[in-house]
């Protein structure tokens, strides 16, 4: 019982200190007007150069050159002589629910960590995310958190903690019999990564109950868990993922799966669905069925170059690039040159460390794709795969002011990104380093 009140007090102490500095964010008087005055702008399309923007409450109010609109004379004037001003970043694939697998495994996390740990770590996460320029993300499940991502969503639309506006996907489907824990493989009620569903009535149960309980995005994994040592394989049949797609369509939503098999892959683009998670192990044809399809592929480039980097002693640049990472250079020259939608996602969790989720900027830009694709993936690209070009992704008039500012240009050094010195979100200033 010791033991318990101080987990109780500790957590307490915990979570009154996100909301003694949410509080101090959101004591920023959002009645009052900015006028910021930058070196130049990236709009989520090009770059803008004499041109102002002015801010009131959590939107844009104008944007153009000086002289061109009128802003009050007791506005709060920001200045950025040296810095690109920018949307704020939007990554479509991260794991808020996991932190970094060199300290513990995901068994580990999802067996051992007491939900209530989870939680806060994902809190945690969540606040350095922002405070590195992404002020929206879609965060692909709890990993076995249960819905846990809801509580954090409205706790940051709140103000109870600081974070990027997040699109959850709950707890994320699996087909039975993956993604639980080797451990446990025998138990019914093991701790699982996902929930399981199969066939129509399952299916149909776990989607709306999820839609229900508050997903934004429905997503599943695609075929069978490789950390088992078994070939990988497809999961779930066409017609098991076309019917999530019909229910998801139904209630507004999109379908994402997580998948590398071709098969699957296959699968799910026939499907109808419109997001491909990894896809490691597909080539042209692939490919090709999803610029036919108009599927959008998050290679999550990072997690790949990580991973080589952990499995041998392989030096980049220096050595001889192995497969893993060359195979999938061909499929991101191969994806450009095709016209295949590329987004921009991170996979930051167990792998790439939260808050460097901008490495997969840096390794887009490094395997072919132009700075400016790269910039546009992050910003304007991902707002209008999920929908939201109306609200964020841009810096124009009358969307919301999600803005974050950089030294230098980051269309021409796209590495630029790592040192965030602004951010704001709706209208709310989080961080200002400008003067340091």
């Amino acid at each position: 019982m010791r033991n318990f009140y101080r987990c109780f007090i500790a957590i307490t102490l915990i979570v009154c200190s996100y909301s003694v500095q949410a509080q101090s964010f959101s004591a920023n008087d959002t009645s009052k007007s900015y006028l910021i005055r930058p070196l130049q702008i990236f709009d989520g399309k090009e770059m803008l150069r004499n041109t102002w923007i002015l801010v009131k409450g959590n939107m844009i109010k104008a944007v153009g050159a000086p002289g061109s609109f009128n802003f009050p004379a007791n506005c709060v004037i920001i200045d950025m002589p040296n810095q690109t001003l920018m949307p704020g970043l939007i990554d479509g694939f991260t794991h808020l629910f996991l932190h970094p697998f060199t300290e513990a495994s995901w068994e580990n996390q999802v067996l051992k960590e007491p939900k209530a740990e989870r939680v806060l770590r994902a809190a945690a996460n969540a606040r350095t995310t922002l405070m590195a320029g992404f002020t929206t993300i879609r965060d692909m499940g709890t990993m076995g958190a249960d819905f846990e991502d809801v509580g954090l969503q409205r706790s940051i639309e709140k103000n109870v903690i600081a974070g990027p506006r997040l699109l959850i996907a709950t707890r994320g489907l699996v087909a039975s019999g993956n993604y639980n824990s080797a451990d446990f493989a025998a138990q019914d009620d093991a701790p699982k990564l996902a929930a399981e569903a199969d066939g129509k009535d399952g299916i149909l149960k776990e989607v709306r109950t999820q839609i229900g309980a508050g997903a934004n995005v429905i997503f599943a994994y695609g075929e069978t868990n490789p950390v088992k040592g078994a070939s990988v394989s497809a999961t779930y049949t066409s017609e098991e993922l076309k019917l999530m797609v019909e229910v998801a369509k139904g209630a507004q939503r999109q379908v994402a799966v997580d998948a590398n098999n071709p098969e699957a892959v296959t699968r799910a683009v026939n499907a109808g669905i419109g997001y491909i998670m990894h896809a490691n192990n597909c080539g042209d044809n692939e490919l090709r069925l999803m610029k036919l399809r108009g599927t959008c592929v998050y290679p999550a480039l990072a997690t790949n170059e990580l991973v080589a980097q952990s499995i041998s002693p392989w030096k980049r640049g220096i050595d001889r690039d192995p497969a893993i990472i060359s195979k999938k250079k061909a499929f991101i020259d191969n994806a450009v040159k095709q016209g295949v939608t590329i987004g921009f996602g991170s996979d930051a969790g167990g792998i790439v460390v939260h808050g460097k989720n901008y490495l997969e900027l840096e390794f887009m830009a490094d395997y072919g794709m132009s700075n400016i694709d790269v910039l546009k993936a992050a910003t304007s690209g991902n707002a209008d795969l999920f929908d939201m070009s109306s609200k964020i992704g841009r810096v124009r008039q009358g969307l919301l002011a999600d803005l974050i500012a950089v030294d230098g240009d980051p269309s021409k050094d796209v590495s630029k990104i790592e040192q965030i010195r602004f951010v704001m979100k709706d209208g709310v200033i989080y961080k200002n380093d400008l003067n340091k």
